[in-house]
């Protein structure tokens, strides 16, 4: 492995619990179902999950698109033979704010980019989804100074696992595979995917025991960003990036 040049980020559920947000931003469009159409929260969840398929299916798995709320909450009122126009963007802004609300960053996060980047190392977020909606999350975690650039599946023109995202993020850096480690939380989409490319991986295993199928794939693990940080480097579950 070469000297590490750069550490890339994946984002949701790897600087914060993407899972925490959207369970209060969910809860928001679930009531708005309910005073606006007489949903109950079940088929509201329902018919959102159903929208969601048909989502992936028109669009296909390896589209930055089928992450787009707007389209999804289009579908959903399609299906509901109610009026797109005011509720679709309604319903889009209800979410993401309410999510953007509730996101805080993972603990030590902060702390281990301000040491990335006083040691010169470039941090970046290799992330899916599209672009806006990320920069709105990276400037809401208040970590938008740290990170030196990004790149989305809707850049990349695809999804991680793809081979082609992760060729696309190195030519973006100019970097070759062994100067790159990519941490992440997903066992297929991140390391696997990195893995795949010849980056070196790091899971990000926050909830450990939760997901010992994945656990088993993985060489190099974290479980918080916190116990990185030592006296002589940065401990990347395996992987050092030393101060000398």
């Amino acid at each position: 492995m070469d000297t590490v040049r750069a550490v890339i980020f994946d984002l949701d559920d790897t600087l914060y619990s993407y899972e925490a947000a959207d369970e209060v931003a969910f809860a928001a469009v679930a009531d708005y179902a309910k005073k606006r159409f007489g949903l109950e929260p079940e088929r509201t969840r329902e018919l959102h999950d159903q929208c969601f398929a048909r989502q992936k299916r028109e669009l296909g798995d390896d589209n930055a698109g089928i992450h787009s709320r707007i389209v999804r909450f289009e579908k959903f009122l399609e299906e509901l033979k109610k009026p797109v126009f005011p509720h679709a963007l309604n319903l889009t802004d209800l979410y993401w704010n309410t999510f953007l609300d509730h996101m805080t960053p993972e603990p030590g996060i902060t702390e281990l980019l301000r040491v990335l980047r006083l040691r010169g190392i470039q941090t970046v977020v290799g992330t899916n989804m599209t672009s806006y909606i990320q920069y709105r999350k990276i400037a809401k975690l208040g970590i938008g100074q740290y990170i030196d650039t990004v790149l989305t599946s809707e850049e990349a023109g695809a999804e991680k696992p793809s081979l082609k995202f992760f060729l696309f993020l190195l030519t973006k850096l100019g970097r070759a595979p062994g100067e790159c480690v990519y941490i992440g939380d997903n066992a297929r989409r991140d390391y696997e995917g990195a893995e795949n490319a010849g980056i070196p991986a790091v899971w990000y295993a926050a909830k450990p025991g939760v997901h010992p199928e994945e656990e088993e794939k993985t060489v190099h693990r974290i479980t918080d960003y916190s116990s990185c940080l030592k006296e002589d480097g940065i401990d990347l579950g395996g992987i050092f990036i030393s101060y000398r």
